[in-house]
């Protein structure tokens, strides 16, 4: 969802009458399908859409729109057709993502939900409790399902309904604005504070709401309080709310075995006692997508292979992956100040505005999407730190994706003095690598996301601050799926930054002993080049690259740099670590 976007809509909506008559006069004149791209309607075939057809909307969120059939005849009476409007305005406001807009076509509910949406349907939410609560493991429809019954619920015969979908961050995150003192102007906090007041009164009055995303991240005790007070109203009044979790107080079927109560608070966990539960158990769907599906054995037992173990970089593999591609971007002091907020009197780095998306960022045809906070070279080599601790802990035969360690532990191995502003700046950098989140889609299809660290847990509150560091399953997909683990290890003792960078690209192009040239833009990005290098400096950095790999050689000495691309001819050593 764009959150910039969906503020907007709220507070041009709440504060604006005006606006909200201009959009339906929009809509009846059909200047709102102009004004927007769109994937085709479904046909209404004279009208089995009962007058208005739904879309994939341009801002991320489904939409309606009268439908064609009435809008060339205007058929209907006035009263209708303005019934008609306000039904197609709350599913246009509703905020369902776009990936559900086919929710309504899908025959694999599970009978609870199918039994709570047909009750939705005839009119009878009365007889639905005002709590229900989906819990489950990732990928198991339950998001799916509550988008079927919001859909579902606004599209019955009754034309003064509303509804809303939310994920839970975006909610807690408005509140955190909210109180932000990292404010330009009075405008710009007047602006947050309008949007949490608006989105708090859809919440309160909405016939029906989603929250999504419960337990995602640990509430503190105000952002507990406020979601509590929403539940606490909706309940009393008996509006039907969906909170939506992958976590529960079963440790055998929660997420990472965290119980939900921990995350949110025991007062949230009293109210969510008194719901209607349903189990979401089974495969995951994104297996049929192609998604990578990580076993908790797997995660438990997982080490770091063999081969990989020997070498003796200061680096790892995948960190030298990682960090040739834009996703790390060079900061400076002044920018790192721009990116961050001030909520309740700490430090804190506020998210990206946009996801951001690398095309061919390592193979052609290959998609890197990447969101949360912007990290930092410095970020990229703490990741490579604590990837290398892993690492260590592995070759003493410790399995799993975890390290305990201390903040002391990990400034004195970056060779800092232990204090308290160091400490603090600690925790910000492992905070930003637990926000910030990848997802990978290759070329053939395989797809695997996650965040750089999962979680850090402070397992003490003495000096020595005892940290468990948890990395995400992002690594085992890496090393399942990727051909990159073939390092060789002589070669790599003799390549270290920019040339080992190179080593691994001709090493995933090099299945047919033929190897394209490699343009100017793509050398500085598969060496992870700020973009104000002058071109004379890049081109140092690839000559001395080039020349490290031809000593060693991995590439011929005929490799040559004309055109404004690089021209590689393999060696013979290139030719030993790919067979």
């Amino acid at each position: 969802m764009d959150y910039v976007q969906f503020a907007g809509d709220l507070v041009k909506r709440r504060s604006d009458p005006s606006q909200e008559k201009s959009e339906a006069t929009m809509i009846q004149t059909g200047q709102h399908a102009q004004d927007h791209k769109k994937s085709s309607p479904l046909p209404c075939d004279r009208c089995d859409g009962k007058y208005y057809v739904t879309y994939e909307g341009k801002s991320g969120h489904i939409e309606a729109e009268l439908c064609p059939c009435v809008e060339k005849e205007s058929s209907l009476p006035w009263e209708e057709k303005e019934d008609l409007t306000n039904k197609i305005q709350s599913l246009t406001y509703c905020y369902a993502p776009n990936r559900y807009a086919n929710s309504l076509e899908k025959t694999y509910y599970s009978k609870d939900v199918l039994n709570i949406g047909k009750k939705l349907a005839a009119g009878k939410a009365n007889q639905v409790s005002p709590i229900i609560f989906f819990y489950g493991g990732t990928g198991t429809g339950k998001t799916n399902s509550a988008i079927y019954l919001l859909l579902t619920f606004l599209r019955q015969k009754s034309c003064d309904l509303s509804g809303i979908y939310l994920t839970t961050y975006n909610l807690v995150e408005a509140k955190r604005r909210s109180i932000s003192l990292s404010f330009e102007s009075r405008h710009e906090k007047d602006s947050a504070e309008n949007y949490l007041k608006s989105i708090r009164q859809r919440l309160k009055h909405d016939d029906l709401v989603i929250l999504d995303e419960m337990g995602q991240e640990k509430l503190t005790d105000q952002e507990s309080k406020l979601i509590f007070d929403i539940l606490d109203q909706r309940y009393a009044s008996k509006k039907i709310t969906i909170v939506i979790s992958n976590h529960c107080e079963d440790r055998n079927l929660s997420l990472g075995r965290k119980l939900l109560s921990d995350l949110v608070g025991e007062r949230i966990q009293s109210r969510l006692s008194a719901a209607t539960k349903i189990h979401f158990d089974g495969v995951d769907h994104r297996v049929e997508e192609g998604s990578e599906i990580i076993s908790e054995e797997e995660v438990l037992r997982f080490m770091v292979p063999k081969k990989i173990l020997t070498h003796n970089n200061d680096t790892h593999q995948i960190m030298d992956w990682l960090a040739q591609n834009p996703a790390f971007e060079t900061v400076s002091t002044n920018r790192r100040r721009e990116l961050t907020e001030i909520v309740n009197g700490e430090e804190r780095d506020s998210d990206r505005p946009n996801t951001a998306v690398y095309e061919n960022v390592w193979i052609s045809g290959d998609r890197l999407f990447v969101s949360g906070p912007v990290c930092d070279h410095e970020d990229k080599k703490l990741y490579a730190l604590l990837v290398k601790e892993l690492s260590l802990a592995h070759k003493d035969n410790q399995s799993g994706l975890k390290i305990e360690t201390s903040y002391n532990q990990i400034l004195r191995l970056q060779g800092l003095h232990v204090s308290g502003r160091n400490i603090s700046i600690l925790r910000r950098q492992l905070n930003r690598l637990v926000r910030m989140s990848f997802s990978f889609q290759k070329r053939k299809g395989l797809k695997w996301s996650g965040p750089l660290l999962t979680e850090v847990i402070e397992l003490e509150k003495a000096s020595n601050n005892k940290l468990l560091i948890c990395f995400s399953h992002f690594m085992i997909s890496f090393y399942r799926a990727s051909a990159y683990t073939t390092f060789d290890k002589p070669i790599s003792r003799k390549l270290m930054g920019d040339g080992s960078a190179f080593y691994l690209f001709f090493m995933s192009h090099d299945k047919t002993k033929e190897l394209l040239p490699v343009p100017f833009e793509k050398c500085k990005m598969l060496l992870a080049m700020p973009g104000e290098i002058s071109r004379k400096a890049a081109l140092r950095r690839i000559s001395a690259a080039t020349k490290d790999l031809i000593e060693a050689q991995v590439l011929s000495k005929t490799t040559v740099f004309k055109n404004d691309s690089l021209y590689p001819v393999p060696g013979l050593n290139l030719y030993l670590s790919a067979s």
